[in-house]
């Protein structure tokens, strides 16, 4: 919905880029779009060490974007949780008639839809919320903190075999 020209580009960590999910769900929604996919696996630590802002952040930026803007992109999908705190680096590099687009906007939109719409959850009273995770928690705390601009609360470090979902 965002193209003007029929080029996305598709930004993540290799993993992310690695799956073609996102590609796969555009080409579905869009046969006729062409998708330019790009791994950025600096972009999260330089997120996670705060260094956002910075040359250094604007200057791996353009590296990575330039075959996004030799293929003349006008939609970036933002493919990963800690993209969007690159914006302002990344929009002037893109330039201004390229469209960012973060997904966890669109989902807490239809989130926000479903809430609206009486789903049980939304009268279960104030949200709580429990961070369990597999890495150093005081490094979430603080990108957390960054994301979200608040305290997060209590934050558990569990092992990947703890988690019932997990398969070895």
């Amino acid at each position: 919905e965002r193209t003007r020209v029929g080029r996305i580009g598709v930004i993540g960590t290799r993993a992310t880029i690695r799956s073609g999910a996102y590609e796969q769900a555009i080409r579905q929604a869009a046969p006729g779009v062409e998708v330019v996919s790009q791994a950025c696996p600096l972009f999260v630590p330089i997120v996670e060490e705060g260094w956002a802002d910075t040359p250094v952040a604007r200057s791996i930026a353009e590296q990575y974007l330039e075959p996004l803007m030799r293929a003349k992109v006008d939609a970036v999908i933002l493919g990963c949780t800690h993209y969007p705190l690159l914006v302002s680096t990344l929009a002037p590099v893109l330039g201004e008639g390229v469209v960012l687009i973060d997904p966890a906007e669109i989902a807490a939109g239809q989130v926000a839809e479903m809430l609206a719409g009486g789903s049980p959850a939304a009268s279960s009273g104030p949200a709580r919320h429990t961070f369990f995770l597999s890495d150093v928690p005081a490094s979430f705390e603080e990108v957390g903190r960054r994301f979200l601009g608040r305290d997060l609360g209590p934050v558990e470090r569990i092992e990947q075999t703890d988690l019932p979902w997990f398969e070895r």
